[in-house]
């Protein structure tokens, strides 16, 4: 064949943003959707009753123990690795996303000790015993 027919052929062939997606592609794109949304969500959720307990994010005034905070002792940061997640399988990347999860599982362990330090200083026994009532840091830890 010809460099001039295969020009015209690819001119008359399917292009590919025309064709159909695969039925793993829809299920995976809605599975991505829904990923983000309980991560936005989550995320949203979370800030919302951490507001509501402080007078700034970065003062708070009471051990929140409601929302989400009742399951997990730092949802904030659940809800980011999450997000990182679902972007990294939506880019079908999965080297990727195993290596966001551990940074992210690292980062954010750290973090956590350093913030739980703070709340046990300023909060005393209440945080202590919040603690004690919830095992998952991270909700990944």
């Amino acid at each position: 064949m010809s460099s001039s027919s295969q020009y015209i052929l690819s001119l008359t062939a399917n292009p590919c943003h025309k064709t159909p997606p695969k039925l793993s592609t829809v299920s995976l794109r809605h599975f991505n959707k829904h990923l983000l949304d309980m991560g936005f969500l989550a995320l949203y959720y979370s800030s919302l009753y951490l507001a509501k307990y402080s007078e700034k994010v970065v003062v708070p005034t009471a051990v929140v123990q409601f929302g989400p905070y009742r399951w997990v002792r730092h949802p904030i940061y659940a809800s980011t690795g999450l997000l990182f997640l679902t972007y990294f399988i939506a880019l079908r990347a999965p080297l990727s996303s195993l290596f966001i999860v551990a940074v992210c599982l690292m980062y954010y362990d750290q973090k956590a000790k350093l913030e739980e330090g703070l709340m046990v200083e300023t909060f005393g026994d209440g945080y202590t015993e919040y603690m004690k009532k919830l095992v998952a840091r991270t909700g990944f830890i």
